[in-house]
């Protein structure tokens, strides 16, 4: 699966390539410092930039996005947070109402009121939208160090936080408003649902496109 990932760069034109951050994980390169890098500092948003491709959200976009508004209609893409959701590895979630009532009756009209007990992790569990400081690689330095490199060449020592991190944290990401396209890889198949353990390739989506009508140039933001 991760190598269909990282070869799905292959179908965004030029004009596009810059919303892909790739980390290179093939060995150490002794010319890095924090200055510096093989993928940093960004080539268009600069060496303190910490909101990745959000930055092409502009105004404009989202005015052209709303202008191809038609219907209205809304389409629930996110996955419920409940009792027995799958969940990765050994994470866990948890809701519970306290009490019911959770509190109350107070004051002359006897109000009532539920409250929700939260306990979990977030990460990995549900739908989730990962912040720059999620991912990152361990690198040599250019003066023999080794340290775990993220987005945009900072380094561990910076973006490293107990109570969150101090750099990358998705708080960075602009609000999200643009044009969503949809890839129908299962209508492409002939399947109303894909099997869940399918691997989605470049093949496949070239297949999609196709059928829709669409060329790879149409991915362009």
């Amino acid at each position: 699966m991760r190598r269909a990932q990282l070869r799905f760069a292959d179908l965004i034109p030029t004009s596009a390539a810059a919303l892909l951050i790739t980390l290179s994980v093939s060995g150490p390169v002794l010319s890095q410092d924090r200055a510096a890098g093989p993928w940093w500092p960004h080539p268009i948003w600069g060496a303190t930039d910490e909101a990745g491709s959000s930055n092409w959200i502009t105004p404009e976009l989202v005015l052209r996005a709303a202008q191809l508004v038609e219907t209205g209609k809304v389409y629930e893409l996110g996955q419920v947070y409940e009792h027995g959701m799958p969940l990765f590895g050994q994470r866990t979630y948890t809701m519970t109402i306290p009490g019911s009532p959770s509190g109350g009756p107070v004051g002359e009209n006897q109000l009532v009121w539920h409250d929700e007990f939260l306990c979990g992790e977030i990460g990995q569990i549900g739908t989730q939208l990962d912040g720059p400081g999620h991912i990152g690689t361990r690198m040599r330095m250019a003066d023999g160090t080794e340290t775990e490199v993220f987005y945009n060449g900072f380094p561990l020592s910076e973006v490293a936080g107990t109570y969150g991190l101090n750099k990358l944290g998705i708080e960075n990401i602009k609000p999200i408003f643009t044009r969503g396209i949809l890839i129908d890889i299962a209508g492409a198949k002939g399947v109303d649902v894909l099997d869940h353990a399918y691997e989605v390739t470049v093949a496949d989506v070239r297949e999609a496109l196709q059928r829709q009508g669409m060329e790879e140039s149409d991915l362009a933001p």
